[in-house]
């Protein structure tokens, strides 16, 4: 008997990640929760709608496995994701993988990146960035979703007013 207790453990072990019946591996996508923090290697349209659908905003890098500078930046970006944890998403889209994607954006030249909140780009960068310009648009980005004003900026900058989150 506690021979199919094991048994039936280690089928539900090798299920786990598999669909169950009737459902899709885009359909799973759809119900999982969102990352926490990180970068997300958006595979489908509806994983890239779930993240714009949240409350955080998006940033967004457009990118190709043989494009030379998105290799260069991709290891600034995994940095500035783990950074903002919690308070920005981090999405890479693959431009062949999904050029319906890069294509609703008009993308043109790799990497860009795209800011999003909600569904409006609220800010973009064409070609390579450094890592503090990068950091700077996330803190741009978390700021606005967060109703940081202007003012609140500048008097941060003065040492007074709300703080940035942490990490940021």
């Amino acid at each position: 008997m506690s021979r199919n207790r094991k048994s039936s453990k280690k089928n539900q072990k090798r299920r786990a990640g598999r669909p169950r019946a009737g459902m899709t591996r885009a359909k799973m996508a759809q119900n999982a929760p969102l990352a926490a923090g990180g970068v997300v290697h958006v595979s489908t349209r509806a994983l890239f709608e779930r993240y714009l659908e949240s409350e955080q905003p998006v940033i967004i890098d457009f990118w190709a496995p043989w494009c030379g500078p998105c290799k260069v930046m991709s290891p600034i970006f995994d940095r500035v994701a783990d950074q903002f944890a919690g308070q920005v998403h981090f999405l890479k889209i693959d431009t062949e993988q999904l050029p319906e994607l890069a294509g609703a954006f008009s993308i043109r030249s790799i990497p860009t990146l795209l800011v999003l909140h909600g569904d409006k780009v609220v800010d973009s960068h064409i070609g390579m960035t450094s890592e503090p310009d990068l950091v700077r648009m996330a803190r741009r980005a978390a700021d606005r979703a967060s109703g940081v004003t202007i003012t609140d900026r500048v008097k941060r900058l003065f040492g007074g007013g709300p703080q940035p989150a942490q990490g940021a």
